[in-house]
């Protein structure tokens, strides 16, 4: 018998791991806090994705939103 996961939401991201869940529960924290935030990780893996649903839950969710790619600069 396999067990199914059961989907975590974080806005339009759907993950279904313990990982992805901490992962949107950092992420709900982080867009509690009126700071910037960096998001680091592989290329390919929804950093920008992650970025503009913490923005959309933000105080900041009214004003443009600007994402850095570090690794050009």
């Amino acid at each position: 018998m396999t067990t199914a996961r059961v989907p975590y939401k974080f806005g339009t991201l759907v993950g279904s791991s313990g990982v992805m869940r901490a992962v949107f529960s950092l992420a709900e924290k982080a867009a509690k806090i009126d700071l910037p935030t960096l998001i680091a990780g592989e290329t390919g893996t929804g950093k920008d994705l992650l970025a503009r649903e913490i923005h959309q839950r933000s105080s900041r969710a009214g004003k443009p939103f600007v994402a850095l790619n570090t690794g050009v600069i």
